[in-house]
């Protein structure tokens, strides 16, 4: 058996794509090492911590925290970035805005 902890159901389903043993794997040490070093390889999540207890592999992830904003400069189209500032986005798409 294998229990992915500290993520959500998305975070939770990548982690578990990306290990490298399956039920029924014999673990040793190494794999266990294996199985963070994939985890994190991934790039969604900040720590992993790796260990079995009894016959389950415990996998607890820590996520990366969340985008709350982003902001593009347009350095190559300055009159647009300027309409852009002014009179906001044609697009919500476009807005640098999180949609709710």
């Amino acid at each position: 058996e294998v229990r992915i902890e500290g993520a959500g159901p998305v975070l939770t389903a990548l982690a578990r794509i990306a290990l490298p043993v399956s039920v029924g794997d014999e673990v040793t040490e190494a794999d266990l090492e294996a199985v963070r070093a994939a985890v994190l390889e991934t790039g969604y999540f900040t720590s992993a911590e790796v260990r079995l207890e009894n016959d389950v592999l415990v996998v607890h992830l820590q996520p990366n925290p969340p985008i709350r904003a982003l902001e593009v400069a347009a350095s190559a189209f300055p009159r647009l970035a300027g309409w852009v500032r002014d009179h906001g986005s044609p697009s919500p798409a476009f807005s640098g805005k999180n949609s709710p």
